[in-house]
């Protein structure tokens, strides 16, 4: 039986607190507590089912794996993940908490530091796109004033090295992504025209889009 303090621990033990789940964990048990205000804590139990020490847990679906249940009632069990972009080879997804690449071999974590890395991590920059390149990743962050950086991640997810981004269009074509939504993905092409002048070939070189460019 679950004890604390050497008393039997019951349903009414604490008032609107009910343990909802237990699971094993190594030599001890964990035990969810729900409350009716719809907070959860976990209890650690020792191999008698007596009380050792507890935690407030402040996203039920990160636990959810640990009991094997749907606790929040999403029809998932888990952290629910969002995909991002699926462009090329990698596909990008991310969680509150954290953002995950995944190059057809299991989902990996983004970490800097040792620490998760999800869209909350740094103020006004979001990861919009991913991709593998060699045994690394690449994944670009855009900032909400219209800048980007790229980060460098090894096989690991883990940060290796960043580098600023001035012309984002030199590298749609790493992400396979129009970015800046020009309905092209990479350089625009550069086109020639001839134009018959005082019987003079003349030639413009143009840049699409930019009638002004001439050469």
């Amino acid at each position: 039986g679950i004890t604390s303090g050497g008393t039997a621990v019951g349903p009414s033990r604490y008032a609107g607190w009910q343990i909802i789940q237990a699971e094993a964990d190594g030599s001890n048990y964990k035990v969810l507590w729900m409350n009716s205000s719809g907070s959860y804590a976990i209890w650690t139990l020792n191999s008698s089912g007596a009380f050792v020490s507890s935690e407030p847990v402040g996203n039920v679906q990160i636990v959810e794996d640990t009991f094997g249940a749907d606790i929040d009632g999403d029809n998932a069990i888990g952290v629910a993940m969002t995909t991002i972009e699926s462009n090329l080879k990698v596909t990008l997804k991310s969680t509150p908490s954290q953002y995950f690449v995944n190059d057809g071999s299991g989902d990996v974590g983004i970490t800097s530091g040792g620490t998760a890395v999800g869209p909350s991590r740094y103020a006004g920059w979001q990861i919009i796109q991913a991709e593998v390149e060699g045994a690394n990743y690449k994944v670009l962050w855009k900032n909400v004033d219209g800048s980007y950086a790229i980060w460098t991640l090894n096989s690991s997810g883990a940060f290796v090295a960043s580098e600023p981004v001035n012309d984002v269009k030199a590298v749609e074509a790493t992400f396979g992504a129009d970015i800046d939504g020009d309905n092209s993905i990479g350089q625009l092409p550069v086109s020639r025209i001839f134009v018959l002048e005082e019987d003079q070939d003349q030639a413009y070189a143009i840049e699409a889009g930019d009638p002004y460019g001439l050469s």
